[in-house]
């Protein structure tokens, strides 16, 4: 489980963590780890697969996992203009960052804008 900002879901509870008010996301934890061979997720842009294996199971995060670990530059885009926020060889300082307000240089639209819906961007492939 794991905790975002931005709430996707009708169903996604709300928590405060250190002052801030997140959303509890649940995700399949055979998906989230991306060792089973039947459940992958996999970027609609680049076609990565998921990989969870550095996430401890069990573990609540205080983050987005899935905006921590940016795979392409379609996930470092800003949510308004679309253009990038950052170059694809830089990274934030810690994975907590990615779920944080950042503003757009481009159009200076402050949102989370690294935090993506999960249906928008992974999609599960059956084989």
């Amino acid at each position: 489980m794991g905790l975002t900002p931005v709430r996707f879901f009708v169903l996604c509870p709300q928590v405060k963590n250190e002052g801030r008010a997140l959303f509890l996301n649940a995700v399949c934890m055979k998906c989230l780890d991306g060792k089973d061979a039947d459940r992958k997720l996999c970027c609609r842009f680049c076609a990565t697969q998921w990989d969870g294996s550095s996430l401890i199971m069990g573990t609540m995060y205080a983050y987005d996992v899935f905006a921590a670990m940016p795979c392409c530059n379609e996930r470092l885009k800003c949510n308004g203009c679309q253009k990038a926020l950052m170059l694809s060889h830089q990274r934030l300082n810690f994975y907590s960052d990615y779920s944080r307000k950042v503003t757009c240089p481009h159009c200076t639209s402050v949102d989370y804008h690294f935090v993506k819906p999960l249906a928008v961007y992974y999609t599960r492939q059956w084989p």
